[in-house]
């Protein structure tokens, strides 16, 4: 069937999925090229090759002639085989891509530094995909920014370069943002953007998208970054599973369920819940229920909801709390008495389901796996270890939320026969995370947990200038340990001001 074509495997690293394509390919007469090692990373998004700059430079276009080459994914061939049908007729587009380059990643490639975006005739959705929500779920873009439209669009590449993984461009798309949301006056040009904090690296790439901001162009993801967003939104499917799927021509759900861990399958449950922001109101409440239940088991264990609620913030995307007990460094001993809190929420009613486990937290939610599976109609598939658990990660509700017209305007939903998956349990279920900390640490774990992530940055930073090491369980010198409890004795040490948490937004 393949006789008379030759293939070139692209990224070619020698794995079982590379090896398994270069058997069907002779095994149907076609023929395989020599191996050429590039770096494994997917050159393929929608209808077109990505990476244009590595992908140039691991090719060597002296060597591969690049008119004569047709481009297609390795899930086409598969698909031909199958049906016994070649079909070259939709080959992928070589064609460049808009590029920041964070000020590390300026190079000389020989590449022609050209720009296009995808039009909206070039689109396989006429749905709206536009990305524009930042990665900060507390955030929202006020209107009245001088510069909303350039900040859109850095939004919309931010989010596409955040799903193909790239995280040196999806940094620097980051790092425009949050500069210009602070910025007064509008930028533009070049010069402006410089006097207002942008290095020239950034700076030089205005221009162009200040013309594509105020063309009211959209830069709207392709079909096949519609799914990976839809897969990567599932707890427990990230960046590279996500891309795997998407690879072997999937784009639901449904397609998935075979391959799904019971942590998945729990996460599909609660798909459009979380999802949802949280309002401090509703934080509130949770905590009030869990600072109850942890008082009639031990009045020494104490908590303290962290990240952006403790800064202060009106909305939070989960709860995260750090527990610890006054003097107490023992984390086993710490999480035996955690184990006695779960099952007194869990048996309330408060806690929902696990997504984490040990032998004793499994036998609690037998009901709930039973439950489970059943709901998506698999098999009973659950594993644990017999080991205290020092983080425990859970779903859990308090009451029932409607969601925010503004403020959950990104929020997805489950799509076409998808939507079968959604489990009602009449509250709306929340991501609540349990963190255990020595005490003697305590004070790195509150730094560390709070946030915000420029705060925490800054003052590793400066403690690592100083000879220090920060971590998220305690500060370090020459390797070891410093035990400090209090999170402004550890500022102090560092000589970071003392800033209060809800002073940390930075």
């Amino acid at each position: 069937m393949l006789n008379g074509h030759k293939f070139l495997v692209l990224p070619n690293e020698d794995t079982s999925r590379r090896r398994y394509m270069r058997t069907l390919i002779d095994k149907n007469g076609g023929q395989h090229g020599v191996e050429i090692g590039l770096i494994d990373d997917s050159f393929v998004h929608g209808d077109h090759i990505i990476n244009h700059k590595l992908f140039y430079k691991e090719m060597n276009p002296n060597d591969v002639p690049l008119d004569q080459l047709r481009l297609f994914k390795l899930s086409d061939l598969t698909k031909w085989l199958k049906h016994r049908f070649l079909d070259f007729s939709k080959p992928l587009k070589l064609h460049e891509e808009v590029v920041v380059e964070t000020d590390s990643q300026e190079s000389n490639t020989g590449v022609p530094d050209t720009h296009q975006v995808t039009s909206p005739s070039e689109t396989h959705d006429t749905a709206d995909t536009n990305v524009s929500h930042s990665s900060d779920a507390n955030l929202i873009m006020p209107m009245n920014n001088p510069n909303y439209k350039l900040i859109k669009v850095l939004k919309s590449l931010e989010k596409r370069y955040k799903l193909q993984n790239d995280t040196f461009r999806y940094l620097g798309y980051m790092k425009m943002i949050k500069i210009l949301q602070n910025v007064r006056v509008k930028i533009e040009s070049e010069e402006d953007a410089i006097e207002n904090g942008l290095s020239k690296g950034l700076s030089k790439k205005i221009p162009f998208l200040l013309k594509l901001g105020e063309s009211g162009s959209e830069l709207k993801m392709d079909t096949s970054e519609q799914t990976l967003l839809y897969f990567q939104e599932c707890h427990g499917i990230g960046a590279f599973k996500s891309k795997q799927y998407v690879n072997m021509g999937y784009s639901t759900f449904e397609d998935l369920i075979p391959y799904m861990n019971w942590t998945q399958l729990t996460g599909l449950a609660f798909y459009e819940d979380w999802q949802l922001s949280i309002p401090r109101e509703e934080t509130m409440k949770h905590e009030a229920i869990i600072r109850k239940a942890m008082n009639e088991v031990n009045e020494n264990l104490c908590m303290e909801i962290t990240g952006s609620y403790r800064r202060g913030q009106p909305r939070s995307g989960d709860i995260d709390i750090v527990v610890h007990m006054p003097g107490q460094n023992d984390l086993n001993y710490i999480s035996r008495e955690l184990e006695k809190v779960i099952i007194k929420l869990t048996e309330t009613g408060y806690i929902i389901c696990p997504l984490n486990l040990n032998e004793t937290l499994k036998s609690l939610f037998q009901p709930w796996f039973h439950k489970l599976f059943s709901h998506f109609n698999k098999p009973f598939d659950v594993k644990a270890y017999d080991e205290p658990v020092h983080k425990f990660y859970c779903g859990a509700a308090v009451t029932k939320y409607e969601p925010d017209r503004i403020k959950d305007a990104d929020a997805l939903t489950l799509k076409g026969n998808d939507k079968k998956y959604k489990m009602d349990i009449g509250k709306t279920c929340r991501r609540v995370d349990f963190l255990l900390a020595e005490y003697q640490g305590l004070g790195a774990t509150n730094v560390y947990f709070t946030g915000n992530n420029n705060f925490n940055k800054k003052c590793r930073t400066i403690a690592k200038q100083k000879g220090y090491v920060l971590s998220n369980d305690g500060i370090y010198k020459d390797g070891q340990l410093i035990p400090v409890a209090d999170e402004y004795e550890i500022l102090d040490m560092i000589g970071v001001d003392k800033l209060k948490p809800t002073e940390r937004n930075l």
